[in-house]
């Protein structure tokens, strides 16, 4: 018999596997700002910042059993207990591997107006509308494998 078919699945033990397309991350980081003195002592700032991830590394489990794929592969419920024999790599439990698919894209507007008083003190306002977008958290994170 299969080894995994007929007993419990083994855990490589290992960190995981790199893709063969694996890319170097790329990162893209701009900005522009303007300041201005409104009158005496007092400044106005914005400035509009970016940043652009592509390549960006992420965890996929290449091992995950699909609902599709078990049904497929004649899965019933009394099979089910057995879900390791229809594991793509069967005798294995998960196979992690890095893959450079990720991207995160950062914008934001910072704006903020000084005021500077007598004998040193300053009163700042700040006010920052951003967004993030971003379909992976980082490669350290067990969370971020899509199948969890």
């Amino acid at each position: 018999s299969v080894i995994g078919a007929t007993f419990p699945a083994r855990n490589l033990g290992i960190g995981g596997s790199i893709s063969p397309d694996f890319r170097t991350p790329e990162a893209q980081v701009y900005s522009i700002g303007i300041q201005r003195e409104v009158f005496k002592n007092a400044v106005v700032d914005i400035s509009y910042v970016g940043t652009k991830g592509d390549h960006l590394i992420r965890p996929r489990n290449i091992n995950f059993i699909t609902p599709q794929r078990a049904i497929a592969a004649g899965a019933t419920a009394s099979t089910a207990a057995n879900i390791n024999a229809f594991r793509p790599y069967i005798g294995f439990t998960n196979i992690i591997q890095y893959e450079t698919s990720a991207i995160s894209r950062y914008n934001g507007l910072l704006s903020s107006f000084n005021y500077r008083l007598a004998q040193g003190f300053t009163i700042t306002l700040a006010y920052t509308f951003s967004k993030t977008l971003t379909d992976s958290t980082n490669d350290r994170d067990a969370i971020d494998i899509p199948q969890n």
